[in-house]
């Protein structure tokens, strides 16, 4: 799993790269403008052109990440061959094959100078035509295929992966001049079916790339890109309920607040996100709704469900299809698996901002106003939602309060602990046997702690310390967009993490 800080991010450099030439192989032309927070994904892209071997990459991720922004931008309009897979869901079932097989062919027709075939029947001949198309061009130069949905495109029954497999083993791998750049949403079909396929692709893919949502900094640097004066802490609300994905951060009209933005996107008849919740996870999974029904389950606790937990709540008996379903799920980025300290059981959490802000303030009510995020500013159910939004910024964030608490070199576990009387928001057991206890608070001014803080953070320590080695170290930190107030009852506390430091990378 991605989250946690288990990627490192580094701060991109501004500037733009007019020409590429990579020796041999292939002139990109097109002006490659400066891309937030994807400068790293872009070389990867890019080195692979370098190669004298056959490459297939893989880029992966959640849905509106910008996966296929990311490999638009970086080749520009020199793709040898580029073509889209056609959603399912807008396709009557029996229609689904000869559908996608016309639109491969009408993508051919596109490329490949005097082609007018007819539509193959099936997907051998699809791609036996690619390859006869991709004969026909430049061997000095680096073809770059980018197949993009391709889990659309491998509908039940279709054949559509025995056909890529053998057109990438019987003929594309052996061409030293063929890149093939595989995307989708469907981050779960991608991941058992090439990733993880231990039949005919079984070590095929030279490179997988799973991008990650922006953080904190990222968003901020895409707003200012867009000459949008958003403060921080206007950003950090916004974080709560998009995350990282940068399409919806696109959707912000820059001339309007937060505020404004989410009544419009979420709230107007016509807002452009008022039915994201199903749609994203309709492009995901085919059938989603099991996929919805563990969702809903594991909403009702915020620090997650066990297994056995999950499955008394869902009703069901246990099988390999729910662990199979909570793979996938975590796959894509949806929820989260962790062993709380102390315990032996995965539990399973919702980690997407976005369905978590759907579960709290729109799933289930009807004829909400087009200015219901305005009115709700400042009631207390919002109060307490953005203070468990907050505890899931600072976990995706953890490389950032990490490097704020100084001990990033410092090999460690990131977890969460919870018990019958109480839990702890954010730890980190650490190599140097220490554990860092980290208490989240939400407020919109320094914190101050009182006696009943400082009662409940003994307590935990002591639960703590029947868990791990008696020569543990303890370090208390408090996490809050401005600090905490010095006290009487702040004594435990050694260090603190604020809103600012968050943004640092």
């Amino acid at each position: 799993m991605r989250l946690f800080g288990q990627i490192e991010y580094k701060t991109p450099t501004f500037g733009q790269i007019d020409v590429l030439i990579w020796p041999k192989f292939y002139i990109f032309a097109k002006k490659v403008t400066h891309m937030i927070g994807r400068e790293k994904e872009k070389k990867e892209l890019l080195r692979y052109t370098e190669s004298k071997e056959a490459e297939l990459v893989v880029v992966y991720g959640r849905r509106r990440v910008g996966k296929t922004y990311l490999i638009k931008e970086t080749f520009g309009n020199s793709f040898a061959f580029y073509h889209t897979g056609l959603s399912p869901v807008d396709i009557p079932k029996t229609n689904i094959l000869r559908a996608q097989l016309h639109h491969f062919n009408q993508s051919l027709k596109n490329y490949w100078q005097g082609y007018d075939g007819e539509d193959p029947k099936e997907w051998l001949d699809a791609f036996y035509l690619l390859r006869d198309y991709l004969k026909e061009l430049p061997k000095d130069k680096k073809q770059v295929v980018f197949i993009d949905e391709m889990p659309w495109m491998a509908t039940p029954r279709s054949g559509f992966i025995t056909a890529f497999e053998a057109f990438w083993n019987g003929w594309a791998s052996t061409q030293n001049n063929i890149y093939v750049i595989v995307c989708g949403s469907a981050t779960s079909w991608i991941v058992d079916n090439l990733l993880n396929n231990y039949g005919g692709l079984y070590g095929r893919v030279s490179h997988r790339l799973f991008l990650n949502p922006f953080t904190l900094k990222q968003c901020e640097e895409y707003e200012q890109e867009r000459n949008s004066l958003r403060s921080r802490d206007e950003i950090l609300r916004g974080y709560m309920i998009f995350g990282g994905i940068p399409y919806y951060w696109k959707q912000l009209d820059p001339e309007l607040s937060l505020v404004q933005n989410v009544d419009n996107l979420f709230f107007h008849p016509n807002g452009a996100l008022r039915n994201e919740f199903e749609s994203l996870y309709a492009s995901a999974f085919r059938n989603h709704k099991k996929y919805v029904k563990i969702i809903e389950a594991l909403k009702k606790k915020k620090s997650g469900l066990s297994r056995d937990e999950l499955i008394k709540e869902l009703k069901i008996k246990s099988s390999g299809n729910l662990s199979k379903a909570l793979k996938d799920l975590e796959d894509s980025a949806f929820i989260y698996s962790y062993v709380p300290a102390g315990q032996k059981e995965y539990v399973y959490m919702i980690t997407d901002f976005l369905t978590l802000f759907h579960f709290e303030f729109i799933e289930g009510k009807k004829d909400l106003s087009p200015e219901y995020w305005s009115g709700l500013q400042e009631k207390t159910k919002l109060n307490n939602w953005q203070g468990l939004a907050f505890e899931l910024v600072c976990m995706v964030h953890a490389n950032q309060i990490k490097h704020a608490l100084q001990f990033a070199s410092v090999q460690s576990t990131t977890s969460l602990y919870r018990s019958a009387s109480s839990q702890i928001d954010l730890l980190f057991i650490r190599n140097d046997k220490t554990v860092s206890i980290c208490e989240i608070k939400y407020v919109q001014e320094p914190y101050e702690l009182t006696a009943s803080d400082d009662l409940s953070i003994r307590r935990r320590i002591s639960e703590l310390k029947k868990i791990f080695k008696s020569n543990t170290s303890y370090k208390i930190t408090f996490i809050a967009p401005y600090g905490i107030k010095k006290g009487i009852n702040s004594s435990l506390v050694k260090s603190q993490v604020t809103l600012d430091q968050l943004f640092e990378m």
